[in-house]
């Protein structure tokens, strides 16, 4: 009974067709037993009806929800480009990286905050659920557009020079109060963040740690935090990213920093 679909858009109509249907085919068997006047037939009949029903039921529920996954991947996800998993193509993980990259290694042991880069796998599965599909794949963009005005700098030189064009700055201050914003539970972000590492983490030499997730945090903080002590930057952040918005990041912060205070 899954849901038919018309010029490709899903649709739940045929669920209740079927189901009035069936019920009008039970109805007429236990009239027809009712005319009999056979006593035990009409309870067999009705006995028969009620377990065709709850599975009916039971199907159309399964229906039904298929028909709102179908309904969702039509209307949402099919259009949403999912940020690249692939470390050369996501920018944006690429980008988040220049803050932290002098932590991130490929030679074992992996002593806290090192990290290696195979654990950027996770780090983007974990931006992805936070951001979700459309933010993820908009900051990639705008990530990768930044990366492209610097080719050839190291991450080092990179940290600076974010800081300096405009047209740079405004993008780079985006991405970081979007992924800082994105966070609202900072318990329950820094357990997903290990889960995420660890799944995809390639190594026994690494186990992610709450060192790990407190590391990257407090250096995206960092950058953006000192760029609003100076007011003509607190006031660009207002002016693009409306009013308010230093205060949002403030909020988050001093809730960041209470679980830092209690860990």
């Amino acid at each position: 009974m899954a849901g038919d679909k018309s010029n490709g858009q899903p649709s739940g109509s045929r669920i209740e067709q079927n189901r009035a249907l069936a019920e009008n085919v039970l109805k007429l068997l236990e009239n027809l037993a009712a005319v009999r006047g056979n006593a035990g037939l009409i309870a067999q009949t009705a006995d028969v009806a009620a377990k065709v029903r709850g599975q009916i039921g039971e199907n159309c529920a399964a229906c039904r929800a298929e028909v709102k996954q179908e309904t969702a991947e039509f209307f949402f996800l099919k259009r949403a480009p999912r940020a690249d998993r692939d470390r050369r193509k996501n920018f944006l993980v690429r980008m988040l990286c220049v803050q932290f990259s002098d932590v991130l290694t490929d030679v074992p042991p992996f002593r806290a905050p090192q990290f290696p880069r195979t654990a950027l796998d996770g780090y983007a599965a974990f931006l992805e659920k936070k951001l979700g599909l459309f933010a993820s794949a908009e900051l990639n963009t705008d990530s990768k557009q930044l990366l492209d005005l610097y080719p050839d700098e190291s991450d080092g030189v990179l940290r600076e020079l974010l800081f300096l064009r405009p047209e740079a700055r405004v993008v780079t201050v985006k991405v970081l109060l979007n992924v800082l914003l994105a966070i609202t539970d900072w318990p329950e972000a820094r357990a997903h963040f290990r889960k995420r590492l660890s799944f995809f983490k390639h190594s026994r030499a690494f186990e992610p740690s709450d060192e790990h997730f407190q590391f990257v945090h407090d250096r995206l903080f960092a950058k953006v935090l000192d760029f609003m002590q100076q007011p003509a930057r607190a006031e660009e952040i207002e002016k693009y990213f409306g009013d308010g918005a230093t205060e949002r990041l403030m909020r988050v912060y001093d809730a960041y920093s209470q679980l830092l205070a209690g860990s």
